[in-house]
């Protein structure tokens, strides 16, 4: 940039010296001219001037031509100097940025490789390492096996307690071998057939392992849904306890009085499982397969088993207060002396199965199917039978009081000896129910027509409002001393409280009268059958 500049000014320099000097000379020539001369010959004097001013006129242009040519070659050869010199300057200016390029990229080369190199010296020691590390695991891991075959107790808790080191982050691959190994041990464990043994420490160390490992490998499982084999194993008085089991495959697995309280054990495969005794009260047991399972004294309270396989199953003596259902399958369950109170069973069917001594006491039975199930000696006090079908149920002798039966189907139901006091019967359907000593005292939804009916079919109902004996005024009319009498018959059921009060009071009002004759119409009464 700055032989440019100096170029520039050496060509102003140039032309300014080239107008100085053709001043001088056109001021040279103005003098020449200007000259006096002497007062001779003025034809002569003027010739020759003229010729001298033509000579001095050829000079000056040869001169200024001269001038001017030396200028323009001059400017011409300054002006080339400085394009060259700018041209060599930019080209100058390009090689050094160039070179300063390329020494950049040699160094960013350098650099670049020498970050590789150590890389690949890094992946190699890290390589190393891991195989290393493997190798000292696959020790370990092999030591811990060796000790769950010792014969001395503590080594082989110890292996046990090894093997929870391979339940950590970057040992994936042991989380599979360690599930087995578990399950495979607890499979070992000797257990009286009749009664559930006391966890010993071994067997409460293997089962926090295979609750962990459980998981773990389940996650690990590309099979949908995933299934880990726990078939047979052992669990008795396993405390689990919130754990999450799903999709468990644990086929004739032992779980007596085991803790599974909150578990999740939805979509797990327990067909044929002993849980007799346990605690699975709040578990997730929606879509399990629990066929011919044993739930006998089992704590179900609160669970879900929607959608659940209890085909088979022994359920007597279970705990279901509070739990849910929601197309559950029952057939052939035994469910004999469950507590059943405050489940939600709508729309279950149950046809069939044997709940004698169940308490279904505030149950939710809506729309439940309860044809030809066994009911005897269950209670089923406020329980909502709704709209529920029990066609040839066997409800005899059971306490039904204040119990829902709105709109249900009751017919050829065995309801001899049942008690319905309380009960709504608002369109139920009881056409061929057997009525014989069943008590229908203060039970709504009943019309005049229907008490009659069933009255004369051995049903208690309620006494006409006439009847105020105990008031101390004796009804003549004849309709309704045979009533009076009818609840106090020897060949029907003993009277209840209030039929026996009835008739003391109505005794008491007769002696009061002394209407002998009244009490001997009585006695006549009272001595036909």
């Amino acid at each position: 940039m700055r032989v440019v500049v100096v170029g520039v000014l050496a060509l102003l320099l140039l032309t300014a010296a080239v107008v100085l000097m053709s001043t001088t000379v056109q001021a040279h020539v103005s003098t020449s001219v200007a000259l006096p001369t002497p007062t001779v010959d003025m034809t002569a004097t003027v010739t020759a001037l003229n010729r001298e001013k033509l000579v001095h006129e050829d000079n000056w242009w040869w001169n200024y031509g001269a001038t001017v040519l030396t200028s323009v070659i001059s400017t011409l050869t300054l002006a080339t100097a400085g394009v060259f010199a700018v041209m060599r300057y930019f080209n100058d200016r390009r090689d050094g940025r160039e070179k300063q390029e390329a020494e950049e990229k040699r160094l960013a080369d350098d650099r670049r490789a020498e970050r590789e190199r150590r890389d690949e010296e890094q992946q190699r020691w890290l390589k190393n390492q891991e195989a290393e590390r493997e190798k000292r695991a696959e020790e370990r891991f092999q030591a811990a096996v060796e000790g769950l075959s010792n014969e001395r107790e503590e080594a082989k808790v110890g292996a046990a307690v090894t093997l929870r080191t391979f339940l950590r982050p970057g040992y994936e691959q042991f989380y599979m071998p360690v599930f087995d190994l578990a399950v495979a041990s607890l499979r070992l464990r000797h257990l009286d057939p009749d009664t559930s043994e006391p966890l010993a420490s071994l067997s409460q160390a293997l089962i926090i392992v295979f609750k962990e490992a459980f998981l773990l490998a389940r996650n690990q499982e590309k099979r949908e849904p995933p299934s880990l084999d726990a078939t047979d194993i052992q669990l008795d008085n396993a405390y689990l306890e919130g754990a999450d089991l799903k999709h468990l495959w644990g086929v004739q697995a032992s779980l007596r009085k085991a803790n599974l309280s909150g578990a999740n054990l939805s979509g797990a495969n327990l067909s044929g499982a002993n849980l007799s005794g346990a605690n699975l009260s709040g578990a997730n047991l929606s879509g399990a397969s629990l066929s011919g399972t044993d739930f006998r004294a089992a704590h179900l309270s609160g669970a879900d088993l929607s959608n659940a396989d209890l085909s088979g199953a022994d359920l007597t003596g279970a705990r279901f207060r509070g739990f849910y259902v929601n197309r559950g399958k029952f057939s052939r369950a035994n469910l004999s002396g469950a507590d059943l109170s405050g489940a939600n069973l709508s729309g279950v069917d149950l046809g069939g199965l044997d709940l004698s001594g169940a308490h279904l006491s505030g149950a939710d039975l809506t729309g439940a199917t309860l044809n030809r199930t066994n009911f005897i000696g269950g209670y089923i006090i406020g329980a909502d039978l709704s709209r529920a079908t029990l066609y040839e149920a066997n409800l005899r002798a059971v306490n039904l009081n204040d119990t829902n039966l709105a709109d249900a189907k009751l017919q050829k139901a065995d309801l001899s000896g049942a008690d319905l006091s309380g009960t709504n019967l608002s369109r139920a359907d009881l056409s061929g129910a057997n009525l014989n000593g069943a008590n229908l005292i203060e039970a709504e939804g009943l019309t005049k027509e229907q008490q009659v009916a069933y009255k004369a079919r051995g049903a208690r109902v309620d006494e006409e409002p006439a009847s105020n004996v105990s008031q101390g005024s004796v009804s003549t009319s004849p309709p309704l001393e045979p009533e009076s009498v009818q609840l106090s018959s020897p060949q029907e059921t003993p009277p209840t409280p209030d039929a026996s009060q009835s008739n003391g009071m109505s005794s008491q009002a007769a002696s009061d009268k002394g209407s002998t004759g009244e009490a001997e119409k009585g006695d006549e009464v009272g001595r036909t059958p």
